[in-house]
């Protein structure tokens, strides 16, 4: 094996740590109703962030996104976690996450990563660290419904921030929404909560992130041109495709009308995406 030439990790210092997963993922996939476009929808926003964003870390694997961001770029966090519950709620994907603030480690190897990121048969991402342990644990244990949790170290230190980041009430919940979102997400969940698919599980999880979505203001300091900063910076996008954009986050391609049937079956191919 190759000789390690140099080893790096970015320190261990406090961070804002989200953790996003998929509601019910476990029983779509049981069920054979896992829609063929969820994996793209869902990874795609973080991608995104990824791109255009190089002082926030992300990861994603299977049905969970990290995010991680030094407590410097508080404002950044709170946009690029708006930025990705807008679009997944647009594709009416419902995630649920748990923010916290605490020690994070990723770990870099100049060369091992060299070596091995070479394999197009292999994705890893080397973090560890009590931030992500209680992101994880606020998302496990959170209650039914869409909503992004707050750890008791996150908020205080939010609170701090002389912003309205939280909602009020005993639980936590982060504020994500933007005007423009909210004035389209009644009709939107509404639109969800009728669709002749949706499993007496799923319209729970559809109430309860209506009850949750009520208790949010707008949040602070951030509005669609969140993603004109750094869209055109992400690969692949260029400055015009990036500013008609907004127009498409906001959910109005769902609401009003049927959205056709996307599971995974064998009869559908990737291609189709």
């Amino acid at each position: 094996m190759a000789r390690r030439k140099s080893q790096k990790a970015e320190p261990s210092d406090e961070h804002l740590v989200a953790f996003c997963d998929i509601i019910g993922t476990s029983e779509l996939v049981r069920t054979g109703n896992l829609s063929l476009f969820v994996p793209y929808d869902f990874v795609n926003p973080a991608g995104i962030v990824a791109g255009g964003c190089p002082s926030l870390r992300v990861a994603a694997f299977s049905d969970s996104v990290v995010l991680a961001a030094p407590l410097s770029e508080t404002t950044n966090f709170i946009s690029a976690v708006s930025f990705m519950m807008t679009q997944w709620l647009a594709d009416r994907i419902l995630v649920r996450g748990g923010i916290s603030l605490g020690a994070l480690r990723w770990f870099d190897d100049e060369g091992t990563d060299s070596m091995f990121r070479r394999f197009p048969n292999l994705s890893f991402a080397r973090l560890f660290g009590p931030g992500l342990v209680e992101a994880h644990d606020l998302e496990a244990r959170s209650g039914p419904g869409a909503a992004l949790h707050v750890g008791e170290s996150a908020a205080r230190f939010l609170e701090t921030r002389g912003a309205n980041y939280l909602s009020s009430g005993r639980r936590r919940i982060l504020n994500w929404l933007t005007e423009s979102v909210r004035a389209r997400l009644p009709a939107h969940l509404e639109a969800m909560r009728k669709d002749p698919e949706s499993s007496g599980e799923r319209k729970r999880q559809v109430d309860a992130t209506i009850d949750h979505l009520a208790r949010l203001k707008d949040v602070p300091g951030y509005d669609d041109e969140f993603i004109y900063q750094f869209m055109p910076k992400a690969p692949g996008y260029r400055e015009e495709g990036a500013r008609s954009l907004p127009n498409a986050l906001p959910l109005k391609r769902t609401v009003g009308r049927g959205r056709p049937s996307r599971r995974l079956t064998a009869e559908r191919s990737a291609d189709d995406v």
